[in-house]
């Protein structure tokens, strides 16, 4: 869809311009797109604040029934002390433990299983009904900052590869 690196940043600013409603099929079609790039584009922009701006205006919006089970995420201990936490939360402990105790431990400080009972505003998207992959992630994704006010961290993991 995009070459993330080159095309992100006009892109982004294009996005935050719109004014027109953007479709549901393209806005399905960007979510199945942010399953896959979403880390690169963060890392790209560097800006959380606009980020979840965009995302609000191109992400299907969550109108499902409020989550009253907690969401989990793997983050590296790293980007939880900077505050940095990643967008994409899963209802499925496990899948979150693979994170922690994998990917996201490449840091010398390993990974965190983290939990939180999210606010409803801070949903902005949730799990994407047309993508599902084997391991049914089923990914929402959280304001940062929104999920930060209610974080637990569960479980820690020692760095893979250091």
């Amino acid at each position: 869809m995009f070459d993330v690196h080159l095309w992100w940043p006009k892109f982004a600013k294009e996005i935050i311009k719109l004014t027109d409603p953007i479709s549901l099929e393209v806005k399905n079609e960007f979510r199945r797109h942010w399953v896959e790039k979403g880390g690169h584009i963060r890392d790209v922009l560097r800006d959380d604040i606009q980020l979840i701006v965009i995302l609000e205006k191109i992400l299907p919006r969550y109108w499902g029934p409020y989550p009253r089970t907690p969401l989990y995420r793997g983050e590296n201990v790293e980007r939880l002390e900077k505050g940095l936490l990643g967008l994409n939360w899963s209802s499925s402990v496990n899948i979150a433990r693979e994170f922690a105790s994998g990917l996201n431990a490449d840091t010398h400080k390993g990974g965190v299983l983290l939990r939180v009972f999210p606010e409803m505003s801070s949903i902005v998207s949730g799990p994407y009904p047309y993508f599902y992959t084997a391991r049914k992630e089923e990914e929402f994704i959280l304001s940062p900052k929104c999920a930060s006010k209610r974080l637990v961290e569960l479980e820690y993991f020692p760095c893979v590869g250091c």
